[in-house]
């Protein structure tokens, strides 16, 4: 019910109010009362609630600063939380409530002097520790410059509405971004999930330069494959329908620019990956299975480029290496994001020889490899030259994107364009 891309409160936070408004209002006699709610359990729950409540945050807020998260790490630290809170009930709260009865005097200065003592415990310690993150402001200033930056050259070559018109226009109005003069010709359609939309400033920024627009089709979790189906993302279907192919054409762009995160759809997902596998089919009677999303991709890749080389020729921007962390959380801490050029080539071995059978032969399909220029010896890095390459583990910022104007004009050139 909530994700960090929802607006928070919501209608969400209605659910527990109005269960507890429910449960108020129907009174102590009831069954669930009687015989649930006053159970030894949940009457423990009760009395440790409040000590969970000032545990858990603390841990949680903790560990994230001292390393990336997990799902098992979490639930670890929820697991301790509740132990401190049992402890801190039947060891702490339970004496003093016991305490301030029988010397209410005396319970007060003592809880005075514990806090008094307290502040000037942590007062020392703050003064006294070595300073093993000296780097941790430097970087937090340095990632606020290059996060305002993205947002600043992102901002400046995107304009509305997209270049669509006619029987496509609602289909795609939260699909697309575009760049340009409104009333300049086309040159490029960039198609893919939501790493379009890293790769748009690229893009867009070459159009600019040829006084030209260029648009931008992202659908998160979607490869721009036509002829699959992903239950699990609902909107795929919207995305990789036929009419896209129609839609293309009735732009006729110079160029069209694929774009995703190949190794997410044939890779099973790391042990600490949040997020949930992407599945795709080529057909309805098949299982979203690894196997399938193989087949699909196998199948429907080369089928796609083929179809749209009709239309214009076609760059494939490979996968960039996926971060081992979150640059924002884990430079500042010094740990190590940078993945090995010789691990993101295995997971991606399957989707590159896919794409490179397809190019063999083809003059109208280049292919563009990220890793050639942001893989530096053995590593493949997340900060270039002073630039954040990376605005989360895996979609580029749009001066990482731009780092790529070379690679993208020697593509453009084997295209013959």
């Amino acid at each position: 019910m909530i994700d960090p891309r929802g607006a928070f409160p919501s209608w969400n936070a209605l659910v527990p109010v109005v269960g507890t408004a429910v449960l108020l209002w129907t009174g102590a006699e009831t069954w669930l009362a009687r015989r649930c709610l006053a159970s030894a359990p949940m009457v423990l729950g009760g009395l440790v609630s409040y000590p969970l409540y000032l545990w858990h945050w603390p841990l949680l807020s903790f560990q994230a600063l001292l390393s990336e998260p997990t799902a098992r790490s979490r639930g670890a630290m929820v697991g301790l939380a509740l132990l401190l809170s049992i402890a801190t009930y039947f060891g702490i709260e339970k004496p003093a409530q016991r305490w301030y009865r029988h010397r209410p005097r005396r319970a007060v200065w003592a809880l005075v002097a514990c806090l008094g003592g307290v502040a000037g415990a942590s007062s020392w310690l703050l003064y006294r520790a070595p300073p093993t993150m000296a780097h941790t402001v430097p970087y937090l200033e340095f990632l606020t410059v290059q996060r305002d930056l993205h947002y600043r050259l992102g901002s400046a070559i995107r304009t509305e509405p997209c270049p669509v018109w006619g029987d496509h226009r609602e289909a795609v109005a939260s699909l697309c971004v575009a760049s340009g003069p409104a009333d300049a010709a086309l040159s490029a359609v960039v198609w893919g999930d939501s790493t379009a939309e890293s790769w748009g400033p690229l893009v867009q920024a070459w159009a600019s330069e040829r006084q030209a627009r260029a648009a931008v089709f992202s659908v998160s979790g979607c490869p721009p494959l036509l002829g699959i189906r992903s239950p699990m993302r609902a909107h795929c279907e919207l995305a990789d329908g036929a009419w896209k192919e129609r839609l293309i054409a009735e732009l006729r762009p110079s160029v069209i620019v694929l774009t995703a995160r190949w190794g997410a759809y044939v890779n099973e997902p790391a042990p600490d990956d949040r997020g949930v596998a992407h599945r795709i089919a080529a057909s309805t009677e098949d299982p979203l299975t690894l196997a399938s999303s193989r087949a699909a991709l196998a199948r429907q890749l080369p089928a796609t480029l083929e179809r749209l080389t009709r239309i214009a020729p076609v760059i494939v921007v490979l996968a960039a290496p996926d971060l081992v962390r979150n640059p924002f959380r884990a430079l500042p801490r010094g740990l190590e994001v940078r993945p090995t050029l010789e691990k993101h080539r295995e997971t991606q071995r399957f989707v590159e020889q896919v794409v490179r059978e397809a190019a063999a032969g083809n003059r109208r399909i280049a292919v563009l490899d990220p890793a050639e220029t942001f893989c530096v010896g053995p590593r493949c890095e997340a900060v270039l030259g002073g630039v954040l390459v990376y605005q989360d583990d895996n979609h580029v910022t749009a001066q990482g994107a731009l780092l790529l104007r070379d690679a993208f004009a020697r593509a453009l050139r084997a295209l013959g364009l």
